[in-house]
């Protein structure tokens, strides 16, 4: 073993309290029985967790080199970004089960989920803080971690956040805090609004983990000097 590996052993796999194994299920077996073995032998630590995932399938059919249906991700990338990809194939596939896809449920998924519920409260909440004035928020990361995370059930913390994001929006109709400029009630209006742009950005933190860069742009949004309307967070496919 020349020293580069060595390296990255020691400050990867040695320098941590726990160390996850993430395998495919049909090699299940041999991770969880011989890669122990093997370890052992050459002094190494062993995996603290294992965690077994299902099969990519594609039209319900397993990805395999003789039917040739593997999809190329840059042109899905291209079309819908990243954190498109990556919510759909973690926020609607349950723990340990196989993962089917397809671009009618991808553009289905992205439409309805990220452009109508995300993309339309991110909107919602600009357009009004400009009508009100407003400026940068201040906000605090929070911390901590969701048991849904913890036991890997990424479907699952992604449900809860994004039933949060509904509640907000359902919250904004039935309150409709435009009216409130309406009535001469500016302050009032800028109050809600603060609370509810402070409740978005606690879940954008929250799902960094899954959607990174989506995260990333809601943030400056709405804690950087003055608050404009901006582009888009999500324009249709």
């Amino acid at each position: 073993m020349d020293i580069e590996p060595r390296r990255y052993i020691g400050h990867y796999w040695e320098r941590t309290d726990r160390i996850i194994h993430v395998i495919g299920k049909d090699v299940l077996k041999f991770h969880a029985f011989y890669w122990p073995g093997l370890l052992s032998s050459a002094g190494l630590r062993l995996p603290t967790e294992l965690n077994g995932h299902g099969f990519l399938t594609v039209d319900g059919q397993k990805i395999s080199k003789s039917l040739g249906n593997a999809v190329d991700p840059i042109p899905v990338i291209d079309r819908y970004v990243a954190d498109a990809l990556r919510y759909n194939l973690l926020a609607k596939v349950p723990a340990r089960s196989d993962c089917d896809f397809s671009h009618t449920r991808l553009n289905e998924v992205y439409e309805k989920d990220r452009a109508n519920t995300l993309g339309n409260l991110v909107s919602r909440l600009a357009a009004l803080a400009v009508k009100a004035n407003l400026s940068g928020i201040e906000w605090t990361e929070g911390s901590g971690r969701g048991v849904d995370i913890e036991d890997r059930r990424f479907n699952q913390a992604l449900d809860r956040l994004w039933r949060q994001i509904q509640d907000i929006n359902r919250d904004i109709e039935s309150k409709r805090p435009w009216e409130y400029l309406q009535a001469g009630r500016a302050d009032d209006l800028a109050s809600k609004l603060k609370r509810r742009i402070t409740d978005l950005l606690g879940i954008s933190h929250r799902f960094w983990p899954f959607l990174p860069n989506t995260a990333d742009e809601i943030r400056p949004r709405f804690t950087q000097g003055e608050i404009e309307r901006g582009n888009p967070l999500f324009p249709r496919a």
